[in-house]
């Protein structure tokens, strides 16, 4: 076989065995100046300038030809290579051609051996073919040394310099991935300040890295309004995957279950998974008379009394995750106006020495009486200070989170209206503000009035769609982000547009029973507004229906069908033994 380069048998033979490696640059070997390949027909050359090489402290491989040069070329990366330019079964034009093929030698340095009076075009050929130099023979023991230490050092700092640069790139890539983790991660957070009936919440989350363990939510349920505070071990982006994952699970358990029991049957399924992680958790119920109080692991959450410290909850469960029978405890608090409930991360507790000095950092928060003639600091403001007189830099992340009664219990319009307790089942009235928080909670009272279960997917999917829908779309005028929008642009459209929200304004629910099942309508204040039409402007029909991917999503599981004017939505249940019918 011959390539258009003339190259002989051996030199395809040759190709197919050498097989490409990785493009690595060669580990410098303390001690040694660099490695060599020296290759020649002629023995008494290979020995004496190998000789020489050796001398002066490089590391030489010697080949008797090309042949044993590409065997050699499989487990030995040189720096250099000296190749004599006549040789019989290669010469070497051909023998660098096939090692340029290579990516692992596409730069390696090369310096030709040749005869004196030696064709000038051909040498000219193998220079522009990539060849550094040549030295004619006899060579002159100086200046072979002189040469190869040259090109040796050059290579070795060229490739210092490609893996700084290669380093350089991937850090560059990482710190750009951490930053659209930390966009995801505080995307999904509540907003820092709202108003749930008559209390209001305000937090603020430093993680001491990019993205970290800390979270916290605020879930609406059938019980009530639930705040939580969560702290996983650990830190960086492993803790902010596992800290997710708690939250999307404890928001499943919260709807069925107390606040004691679902940390139960969290610290349960964490023991099982035997995962290096565990949790430390508070949780605050409030459902307008009382609130109920749970805190495995974390420092004292702390009850304020017109800024005086009155109460405070003990860490007195283990964190879920380290011992498989651990129990919880509930501690009830009555609600009264004026009243200020904070907790707080071991990161943010840290920066005052004592965990459990909770005078001095509820201090630092500004909870205390309002000063005369000084307005009240925000609290990240607070945080922000108390970080800096502590030397500037967090040695954990730190969250505050606090709540707030107000001095006049009044509707809000981030309150959910509960149906009374002796509603008729036969139907179910009630009605949410648009903030897409209410929702699980919304979902779960229809889910009830219909004696479903609000996590069946038939159920859950069209009644969280069509909520979600009139909600955002439809009360609070919000588009889908097309698809090449960030998901957090969007949600921080959405929080922009819940607290620009007409006060009063709420989405109606109504679950009606039947002889054939439940049926459930969803009324928004929205002037018009038709699910059809929004998925048209924003391409996302679908031509073989009316609507898009929501209206699809609803089908799934019920027959939709909606008011001439847009804003009501009613989807139909069967009921529940549909399948014995």
């Amino acid at each position: 076989m011959r390539s258009s380069s003339g190259c002989c048998e051996s030199e395809g033979h040759l190709h197919e065995k050498a097989k490409p490696k990785a493009q690595t640059a060669p580990a410098a070997t303390p001690g040694i100046r660099g490695r060599v390949l020296l290759i020649d027909d002629a023995p008494e050359i290979l020995t004496l300038y190998g000789n020489v090489l050796k001398h002066e402290g490089f590391e030489v491989r010697l080949a008797h030809g090309p042949l044993e040069a590409f065997a050699i070329l499989e487990s030995f990366e040189p720096d250099l290579v000296i190749l004599d330019f006549m040789m019989p079964q290669m010469n070497g034009e051909q023998v660098l051609r096939e090692l340029r093929k290579r990516p692992s030698f596409a730069d390696t340095a090369v310096i030709f051996l040749t005869a004196m009076g030696q064709d000038e075009g051909a040498i000219g050929v193998a220079l522009d073919l990539g060849a550094n130099d040549f030295l004619s023979k006899p060579v002159d023991r100086r200046l072979l040394v002189a040469k190869v230490a040259a090109l040796v050092d050059a290579r070795r700092r060229d490739n210092l310099r490609r893996a700084y640069d290669e380093l350089a790139e991937a850090q560059r890539v990482l710190l750009a991935d951490l930053e659209r983790a930390r966009k995801v991660q505080t995307g999904y957070l509540p907003p820092s300040q709202a108003h749930f009936g008559e209390f209001s919440f305000r937090a603020v989350l430093e993680p001491c890295e990019h993205v970290g363990g800390d979270l916290y939510d605020v879930i609406e349920t059938r019980w009530g309004t639930i705040t939580v505070l969560l702290d996983v071990s650990g830190h960086g982006l492993a803790a902010a995957l596992v800290s997710a994952g708690i939250r999307s699970t404890l928001r499943l358990l919260l709807h069925t279950k107390s606040l004691r029991d679902a940390l139960a049957e969290l610290n349960r399924q964490m023991c099982m998974d035997n995962d290096d992680h565990y949790v430390c958790v508070a949780m605050v119920l409030c459902d307008g008379t009382s609130m109920r109080v749970v805190n495995a692991g974390l420092p004292p959450v702390v009850r304020l009394e017109r800024g005086r410290v009155t109460a405070c909850v003990l860490a007195t469960g283990m964190p879920p995750g380290l011992v498989a029978d651990a129990e919880y405890e509930e501690t009830v608090w009555r609600v009264d106006p004026g009243t200020d409930v904070v907790m707080v991360s071991d990161g943010f507790a840290e920066l005052f020495e004592d965990v459990e000095a909770v005078e001095r950092w509820t201090t630092a928060l500004d909870l205390s009486p309002i000063a005369l003639g000084r307005p009240q600091r925000s609290l990240e403001e607070c945080v922000g200070d108390a970080i800096r007189e502590s030397g500037g830099k967090l040695r954990d992340d730190g969250t505050v989170v606090v709540l707030s009664v107000g001095e006049v219990a009044k509707a809000s319009t981030s309150s959910l209206s509960m149906p009374p307790e002796d509603a008729d089942p036969a139907e179910v009235r009630f009605s949410i503000p648009p903030h897409v928080e209410v929702i699980p909670r919304a979902l779960s009272i229809a889910a009830r009035a219909m004696d479903r279960d609000p996590e069946d997917p038939e159920v859950r999917a069209p009644l969280w769609e069509a909520l979600l829908n009139a909600v955002i779309h439809g009360s609070l005028g919000v588009d889908s982000p097309p698809r090449d929008r960030e998901l957090t642009g969007f949600l921080a459209e959405v929080r922009r547009a819940e607290r620009n929200a007409a006060p009063g304004r709420t989405v109606a629910v109504s679950v009606i029973a039947a002889d054939d099942g439940y049926e459930v309508a969803i009324t928004d204040p929205g002037d018009g507004f038709r699910w059809q039409d929004f998925a048209e402007r924003t391409g996302q029909l679908d031509s073989t229906s009316e609507g898009g991917r929501g209206i699809a999503i609803m089908r799934a599981g019920s027959s939709v069908s909606w008011n001439e004017k847009g804003n009501q939505v009613r989807l139909k249940f069967p009921h529940r033994n549909k399948e014995s019918q």
